[in-house]
């Protein structure tokens, strides 16, 4: 038996002198010897090991994968507890097919279930709590159990460990139920935030946990180790999770630290990490090591003294982050007033959370300032907002006109046209609407027009470039129609994740007669088709991406004369979940829209995610490569 801070030093000389057969470790463990085996380059030629298993706690595939190279063994997960029974659930060994993750299937007398919030069981593949029930248990626990344990509730003992059962019975650990973040509210787990701190290349191992906090009740912390020769910093790591989770879920602190501190179990226990981070002093020291940058802009100048206004201090750096100055909830709406008032734009408390500093939120505004209509429309309601919005001025480049989706704002596409060609304009199309009254227009007929009127007020003689993100794609896609009907040429559709209206989808969750509040939208409709106006407390109650879904029924698209160029989404998250999932043809039903093709580009990162850094690079070097093609055919015939 060798002790947790000497077991890296001493494990793979013992393996070489004790020649072991198998062995057992809990995930930490694991961690430590494969960085031991980085810092001394130990090879496992004519290592005795045949087999390694991992218990206690979870474990990721990454990791299993990465100690499967190194010992050239197989890994296999158990699962169990003191209370109940060291193996619940067990994976046999090779050539048994194991799915990824799985810590087996239960073990006889053993029964599993999981079990809901509301204390009822769940289907196949739904997370919820792990009961057990059926083998010997603790004495201690039958004496519990007559004196009223919570964990005990007729013959169940419920495990306080969340996972999920598949269809062919195996078992899936995904976390604890007491390691779950209540952020002001909302439920955070955080085997989601660390799965995306994994899939950077310089993260070794990262555990998140909560941070009590006066306000939120709790706030998101982060420890991550860094991969053997590998250097990134604090603020880069945040940047690339931001792209990955919700922004509810991204954490507040991030430090980077030697090992991740283990209980005397071995085990890592997040209700103690938060007094790691060490949060007054990490916040402070990181600002002093910051050189100070003064402002440089008069936007940033007049954002410094809204800074130095809010939290009473002078000798803000710009370049200092609004939470680690001491932002929180209240102070965040203070400067998001503030800056509506001086600069007569409005931000987000998303936009904030991802460009905190001075710098960054001048950029931001300077970029929102470009949306002031270049063109604008002649309008009999001057409280009507305008359709077409200039995402980007560009230079004399042929234009690209993307669609929204819904009401989505036009700083959608503005990472997406900062990858496109420097001189190529952009512009983004969205339904018309006013102040109470979201969405003016409820037919795509309609709709289209409207866009193609604005259209050629600032391109008249073509050719065209469109496209649009999800459902924008659909409406793109019926613009080109039209414009070719005109006796357009339209050289670039470009479907940024769209399935085509009419495909067969694997269910009919997104089917507008399943929808509730179809009467009340339908009402809606009927209201504005009639030339009148709705009434402000029907209007409050309006999605606008439902009376969009509305204006689509009926609509039967027809074959476009030339190529489509779709882009499809490859990562999935439990919060994003890209449209290849929800549709068997990998073509999204547009193979048959075309008479020219298909051109289909794979772009990493979830629905979301493909239009955020980092992956938007990548999305915006295939369309502008897509569009320079198209291009020089049109020029060259």
């Amino acid at each position: 038996m060798l002790s947790r801070s000497r077991i890296a030093m001493r494990a793979l000389d013992q393996l070489d002198a004790v020649r072991p057969t198998f062995m057992t470790a809990v995930p930490s463990i694991y961690l430590l010897l494969l960085k031991r085996i980085a810092e001394t380059g130990w090879s496992p030629d004519g290592c005795s090991i045949r087999a390694l298993f991992c218990g206690s706690d979870a474990i990721n595939r990454e990791t299993i994968e990465a100690v499967e190279s190194a010992f050239q063994a197989p890994l296999r997960q158990w699962y169990g507890m003191g209370e109940v029974s060291p193996m619940l659930a067990f994976c046999p060994l090779p050539p048994a097919d194991i799915p990824s993750n799985a810590v087996g299937k239960v073990v006889p007398p053993w029964d599993v279930q999981i079990m809901g919030e509301d204390g009822k069981q769940v289907s196949v593949n739904v997370e919820g709590e792990i009961v057990a029930t059926g083998g010997l248990v603790h004495p201690r626990l039958e004496t519990e159990a007559q004196k009223g344990n919570p964990s005990i509730v007729g013959d169940w003992y419920h495990t306080r460990d969340l996972g999920y059962l598949d269809g062919d019975g195996f078992l899936y650990v995904t976390g604890r139920v007491d390691d779950r973040i209540n952020r002001g509210g909302k439920k955070v787990y955080p085997k989601e935030i660390e799965n995306a701190f994994l899939t950077h290349q310089a993260v070794a191992q990262a555990v998140v946990f909560g941070v009590p906090d006066e306000l939120y009740g709790e706030r998101i912390g982060a420890l991550v180790v860094l991969a053997h020769d590998h250097t990134e910093t604090e603020d880069k790591l945040r940047a690339y999770v931001s792209a990955r989770v919700a922004d509810y879920k991204m954490p507040e602190y991030i430090k980077i630290v030697e090992n991740i501190p283990l209980n005397q179990m071995g085990k890592i226990s997040r209700k103690t990490l938060a007094g790691e981070l060490e949060i007054d002093n990490v916040m402070a020291q990181r600002r002093l090591a910051r050189s100070h940058v003064k402002p440089a802009t008069k936007t940033e100048k007049q954002l410094m003294s809204i800074f130095e206004e809010l939290f009473e201090k002078v000798n803000i750096s710009t370049t200092d982050d609004f939470f680690a100055l001491g932002g929180d909830s209240l102070s965040s709406l203070k400067l998001l007033l503030a800056i509506e008032e001086t600069f007569a734009i409005k931000t987000t408390p998303a936009e904030l959370f991802h460009q905190p500093t001075v710098q960054a939120l001048a950029a931001l505004i300077e970029d929102r300032r470009t949306y002031e209509p270049m063109h604008p429309a002649p309008q009999e309601d001057p409280q009507i907002k305008e359709a077409l919005v200039p995402i980007k001025k560009g230079g004399d480049s042929v234009p690209l006109f993307l669609v929204l989706a819904g009401m989505n704002p036009p700083s959608a596409y503005l990472s997406l046209s900062r990858h496109l060609a420097p001189e190529r304009p952009v512009y983004a199309l969205r339904p018309l609407s006013k102040k109470d009254v979201p969405i003016l227009q409820t037919r795509i007929d309609d709709i289209v027009s409207h866009y193609i009127e604005r259209i050629l007020d600032v391109w008249p003689g073509g050719p065209f470039l469109v496209g649009g993100f999800c459902d924008g794609g659909i409406f793109a896609f019926e613009l080109a129609q039209r414009l070719q009907e005109m006796g357009h040429e339209v050289i670039f559709v470009g479907l940024i994740d769209t399935i085509d209206y009419e495909a067969k989808r694997r269910d009919d969750a997104e089917d507008i007669r399943v929808v509730e509040g179809r009467r009340r939208h339908l009402r809606y409709c009927r209201i504005l088709e009639k030339g009148q106006e709705p009434s402000k407390r029907l209007s409050s109650k309006i999605d606008v991406e439902m009376v969009l879904r509305l204006a689509k029924e009926g609509y039967s698209p027809k074959v476009f004369d030339g190529q489509l160029t779709l882009f499809r989404a490859l990562d999935e998250a439990k919060w994003d979940i890209p449209q290849r999932v929800k549709i068997d043809d990998p073509n999204f039903g547009w193979q048959r829209r075309s008479t020219k093709g298909l051109d289909v580009h794979d772009i990493p990162g979830t629905h979301l995610g493909i239009l955020r850094k980092p992956h938007v690079e990548k999305l915006g070097a295939l369309m502008e490569t897509s569009i320079t093609a198209a291009l020089k055919t049109y020029g060259a015939s």
